[in-house]
């Protein structure tokens, strides 16, 4: 874990084992992530408990959901994307076509040999209340869809963030480190985190027992979500970016929260998603480092 302070502003960065494991430490089981009362379902996500959603971030429970979310709307996107090419000649054998007797048997990578672009892809997981499970996993899935697009020409590192005021003893600026450049996307990964209890649960916990974990006086409150456009609430763009370690050679991709109108569906989705990946492709052209698409 990262941690800092500045003024209000608690600063912290984790991997997404460390989020979840303190979390489990922080948490008060009398507190609001353990609240197990029916007239708080609809605010807590399925998961009825702590337990429930701790178990659940590492059962895959949601990566089903988030995957068949990532197959329709990549589905409906129909986007046209490069590909390998089969040729005559290449790097790798495919097995399966030389046995045919087929001598166009070896693959080649598209393009022209040009360095593949980094892509910072960061994305917000906490919301407002009253946000239904389907605009999470809609969310979630434009995310995977968005990778899969973008890893064509570019490599994505995957950062996500939860910010929020009245919490700790102001306000609180959160990262977990979900996938890096030499990593697959990790599907259960962000299935889990745009699950709608895993802020409501697991981040929950952080804002209840941070203060004993650091040894320091700070309040209990859970405040309030804070993100895209209202993201500055909480912290500037310079200092948001440079606590994710922006590199100078990376784009930046800030993604909203699933609060938007837009995850409501997955048709509406997809039509979100269109616009921005030809906004990520209009900026990279032209040269700008940060895209916000909110």
């Amino acid at each position: 874990m990262i941690h800092e302070t500045n003024g209000g502003l608690e600063k912290i960065t984790t991997s997404f084992s460390e989020f979840v494991e303190l979390s489990k430490k922080m948490r008060n089981k009398h507190g609001g992530s353990c609240d197990k009362s029916d007239e708080h379902c609809s605010f807590y996500g399925d998961a009825t408990s702590y337990d429930v959603m701790y178990k659940r971030c590492y059962d895959g429970y949601n990566a089903r959901a988030i995957a068949d979310a990532r197959r329709d709307i990549g589905a409906i996107l129909d986007y046209e994307r490069e590909g390998d090419e089969l040729r005559h000649s290449g790097e790798s054998l495919d097995i399966p076509t030389y046995l045919s007797g087929d001598m166009r048997c070896w693959w080649a990578e598209s393009g022209d040999g040009v360095k593949r672009a980094k892509i910072h892809i960061t994305y917000a997981a906490n919301c407002v209340g009253g946000v239904r499970d389907d605009s999470f996993l809609n969310h979630g899935g434009c995310i995977a869809v968005l990778c899969d697009v973008l890893s064509d020409w570019a490599d994505t590192k995957i950062t996500c963030t939860f910010t929020n005021d009245g919490v700790f003893n102001d306000k609180a600026l959160q990262v977990i480190n979900m996938k890096d450049y030499s990593e697959a996307v990790d599907i259960p990964r962000i299935g889990v985190s745009t699950h709608p209890s895993f802020f409501r649960r697991i981040c929950f916990a952080w804002f209840e027992g941070f203060g004993d974990y650091i040894k320091k006086k700070l309040g209990t409150c859970y405040g309030g979500s804070r993100t895209g456009s209202r993201r500055y609430s909480v912290v500037g763009d310079q200092e948001f970016f440079e606590w994710l370690r922006i590199d100078a050679d990376e784009m930046i991709v800030d993604l909203p929260a699933a609060d938007l109108d837009c995850f409501k569906s997955k048709e509406r989705a997809a039509d979100w998603l269109k616009s921005s990946i030809d906004k990520i492709l209009s900026e990279f052209s032209a040269g700008n480092r940060v895209i916000k698409l909110y």
